[in-house]
């Protein structure tokens, strides 16, 4: 076929529409990653809840589709410590169209060169089960930690790209970074595990990042196929994690630069706004305010420049 025949016929498509701001579209593949414990799962089960409810998430804009969330590594009692409230006994009311689901990983033999096919089996087989449009895969990285693993997780990946291409579905994927000292250094794509495995089958891929800030962390894209970055170095997305009764989730705090996220400077013009405010007797809540920071990052960033 020619070019110019391939165009048109594209031209035909349907237009992607956002399913996380410019970010991430319906059709495609993506990566997000982060070390652990910064939240990556909070973001992503969120985000989800957003599609699955017609609603925006972080101000970026959503479609509402059947979500289905495969997750290989959080318990049903972690699930609940996060959705529910004790004081009031009350849980979160997920929308019916947000669908969870298991692998048992025991049960998985990662040097059976067939382990890869039957995965995918698996998780095809319950998306055409549950009807779902978009999908999450939580986690691969215990599949891409060493180079057996690696060859695996490959597998996995131009497997799930086929199902975005063939089945028109879009697929998020769940990953770890190396466990390095990491801090103070810019994200990049060399910090997602087995990295040159996982993202090369990529459309787009984004990270979080830990702050030297305390109580914040940043969102940052890598890689976007089909799309400008927007959320690059000099203009991160920052985050706070906060439990909203009986929802763990994050709220968008301000857009920033890199460096000012992962170097912390006594004499940042900022940090010395707080000392001052201090000084003359404002309470940390309303220093909190004011800089859109919660207040146990304001005692926390006090306490760090009164060492």
């Amino acid at each position: 076929m020619q070019l110019t025949d391939w165009l048109v016929a594209a031209k035909s498509l349907n237009k992607t529409q956002p399913l996380f701001g410019s970010i991430w579209h319906t059709g495609e593949l993506a990566i997000v990653f982060a070390d652990t414990g910064l939240g990556k799962s909070v973001l992503i089960y969120s985000l989800f809840d957003a599609i699955t409810s017609n609603c925006n998430f972080l101000n970026l804009a959503t479609t509402f589709k059947k979500g289905l969330y495969f997750d290989f590594e959080l318990s049903s009692q972690s699930i609940y410590n996060r959705y529910s409230n004790s004081s009031n006994d009350t849980i979160y009311p997920f929308n019916s169209n947000f669908i969870r689901a298991e692998i048992n990983l025991d049960s998985i033999n990662l040097a059976n060169s067939s382990s890869g096919n039957n995965i995918l089996k698996y998780i095809e087989g319950e998306i055409i089960k549950q009807n779902a449009e978009v999908v999450c895969i939580d986690n691969i990285s215990f599949i891409a930690t060493d180079n057996e693993k690696s060859r695996f997780a490959t597998q996995l990946m131009k497997g799930l790209l086929q199902l975005t291409r063939k089945n028109g579905l879009s697929i998020l994927v769940l990953a770890h970074e190396p466990k390095e000292d990491k801090f103070s250094n810019k994200i990049t794509l060399n910090r997602l595990a087995g990295s040159k495995a996982l993202s090369n089958f990529a459309d787009t891929i984004f990270a979080l990042g830990k702050s030297s800030i305390w109580g914040l962390i940043y969102l940052k894209e890598l890689k976007n196929r089909n799309r400008e970055i927007i959320y690059h170095e000099n203009n991160v997305m920052v985050l706070e994690r906060i439990k909203k009764d009986n929802f763990l989730t994050f709220d968008y705090v301000r857009f920033d630069s890199e460096n000012n996220m992962i170097e912390f400077n006594p004499s940042d013009e900022r940090n010395m706004k707080i000392l001052e405010m201090k000084n003359r007797g404002v309470s940390n809540v309303k220093i909190g305010e004011e800089f859109k920071i919660s207040e146990t990052a304001v005692r926390k960033i006090l306490k760090k420049l009164q060492e």
